[in-house]
């Protein structure tokens, strides 16, 4: 607003000292004509005074000519006569000429030429008679003097009637010129003035414009600044979604050049929302989104990301783009897990030892009385002491069981290569593979995938592919056992990927819980243990499967790299 002010400031004063500039030397230009003017009609009233009076010395003249005529009979004389009439002819044009646009101007002039029209007639008659001294040639010449006389008087009228009017004018003229010449400085100063406060105005605005593209370009290189540091993925996209620009972040994040993004659309980016199968790009992006939980599929992980959406718009304008920046919340999701597993681990430690101290001493006692009883009852009921017997060593093993896959033991642990591990389950399952129809596919690594560990590792990932087997559903079921070496994250991976049931989003998330199975004969403690004995090598399990497509447990371990 202060800039639209000043321009507008600024716009005023230049048109106002223009303004006083053209006035003046329109009133200059005025001035000048009115004087011009006032010179011409002098000389014209000047110039047809001398006609009338020219006029009236050729009737003399004429006059002089027709007496002398008449006494000499002299030809020559009456050539001159007509001469005159010719000369007379051409003043009276001259007069018609000059006569002035003012209607008692024109009636004088008109009467004025009547009277010498008809004083020429007069002259004409006396000429006519051939004798001057005849008693009619002096009524004619009495008759012309009344004229002549009445036009001396009325030239005389005229010559006053025309200067009363120039004197008119010429008073006007100077009233005129002096109210001129008095404000016309007046003029001047205030278009000096005007452009004085014109000039400081458009310095201010200068110095103005200068400081807020400085304050603008210092702005635009801090945004662009915290755009190109930005540890986050920024992407900017245009009203109809593709990319038009993003961060270095980005580039980092995707693992890929900012030239191989530009264009593609938000939904080629397959951000699902977390828990659905659903891509970001579905839903209505009209309005700001903020905190969105997004899961984006990698080659070997997969990431947890806050979606955040802002519309591009100026109040009731369209839209003109979308702002969208992920934080990447992985690791701060596996912190979180980590944390709700260890607590989940230390409640399941607690539970065993007092499930331990509860159930054992009784248990202890019921097996010792039933080998007491085995001495004293009969053969026939020794079945029913089997019966005790059995289910109170399972009560033991049980118990045992859930100690061991909550308690974090310590182990030597020796180098084990996980391409080794692969190939003997592979042997070991050979006969059960065959029998349930299920091909096991190895994919072992080129690299050296070892890790440090115990041999219960292989149990584990047998157990694991035990399950996967179990997950079949249909002809054709398939497992992959890969080995993979992770070189920038120092890691020794092994995968199961099945193409059987599949879970459900529920299921997966509880799959590592204590007593949590699927199974009618399951105890709920396998995986448990899997993800304990994992956890005892350093490593971490992790888990991906989609709802009758599959399953793929993913195996991360620290590489071990024998020093030299």
């Amino acid at each position: 607003m202060g800039s639209n002010s000043t321009r507008s400031k600024f716009r005023w004063l230049y048109l106002g000292s223009i303004g006083f500039l053209l006035f003046s030397f329109l009133t200059l230009f005025l001035l000048f004509f009115q004087s011009r003017k006032v010179r011409e009609e002098r000389k014209l009233a000047s110039s047809l005074i001398l006609s009338l009076e020219g006029i009236l010395n050729d009737i003399h003249l004429y006059e002089a000519g027709v007496r002398g005529y008449m006494l000499t009979k002299d030809e020559d004389l009456k050539e001159n006569t007509y001469e005159l009439i010719d000369d007379l002819k051409k003043k009276k044009e001259g007069i018609q000429e000059a006569l002035l646009q003012d209607s008692i101007t024109a009636n004088y002039i008109n009467s004025f030429d009547a009277l010498v029209a008809k004083r020429l007639g007069l002259l004409n008659s006396i000429e006519d008679s051939l004798n001057y001294s005849s008693i009619r040639s002096k009524s004619l010449i009495l008759e012309g003097d009344d004229i002549m006389d009445e036009l001396r008087t009325r030239l005389s009228a005229l010559e006053n009637i025309l200067e009363e009017k120039l004197e008119k004018k010429e008073v006007l003229y100077q009233n005129y010129e002096s109210f001129i010449l008095i404000f016309i400085p007046i003029f001047f100063i205030m278009a000096l003035l005007f452009n004085i406060l014109e000039f400081i105005n458009s310095k201010k605005l200068h110095e103005k414009v200068q400081k807020t593209g400085a304050s603008n370009l210092l702005q635009k290189q801090y945004y662009h600044f915290l755009f190109t540091s930005d540890p986050n993925p920024i992407l900017i996209f245009t009203p109809d979604f593709k990319l038009s620009d993003c961060n270095p972040a980005t580039e980092a994040f995707f693992k890929t050049i900012k030239e191989d993004l530009i264009n593609q659309r938000l939904k080629d980016f397959s951000l699902m929302v977390k828990g659905t199968n659903t891509n970001v790009a579905e839903l209505n992006m009209k309005e700001k989104v903020e905190d969105l939980e997004v899961v984006i599929e990698f080659e070997e992980d997969q990431k947890i990301l806050l979606f955040d959406l802002v519309p591009k718009q100026l109040e009731e304008e369209e839209i003109q783009g979308y702002y969208v920046s992920l934080i990447d919340v992985t690791k701060r999701t596996e912190l979180e897990k980590e944390l709700n597993l260890t607590e989940k681990i230390g409640y399941t430690h607690s539970m065993a030892r007092s499930l331990a101290h509860e159930v054992r001493n009784p248990l202890t006692n019921i097996q010792l009385a039933n080998s007491e009883l085995q001495e004293i009852v009969a053969e026939k009921d020794h079945d029913l002491v089997n019966i005790i017997d059995r289910n109170s060593d399972r009560i033991a093993q049980l118990i045992s069981n859930l100690l061991s896959s909550s308690a974090t033991i310590e182990q030597k642990f020796e180098p084990i290569n996980l391409n080794e591990i692969a190939e003997n389950i592979q042997k070991d399952l050979k006969d059960r593979l065959a029998l349930e129809e299920v091909k096991l596919v190895l994919e072992l690594s080129q690299e050296n995938p070892v890790t440090k560990a115990t041999e219960i590792l292989e149990t584990n990932i047998l157990n694991i592919v035990v399950n996967a087997i179990e997950a079949k559903d249909k002809q054709g079921a398939k497992i992959h056992l890969r080995t993979k070496v992770n070189e920038l994250k120092k890691l020794a991976i092994i995968e199961v990927e099945d193409n059987g049931i599949g879970m459900s989003e529920d299921t997966k998330n509880r799959i590592f819980d204590p007593m949590f199975t699927k199974k009618a004969d399951g105890n709920g403690l396998g995986l448990t243990t899997v993800q304990t004995s994992i956890r005892n090598f350093g490593g971490m399990i992790k888990v991906k499967s989609t709802l009758g497509k599959g399953t793929l447990f993913r195996v991360e371990l620290p590489l071990y790299v024998k020093e030299t």
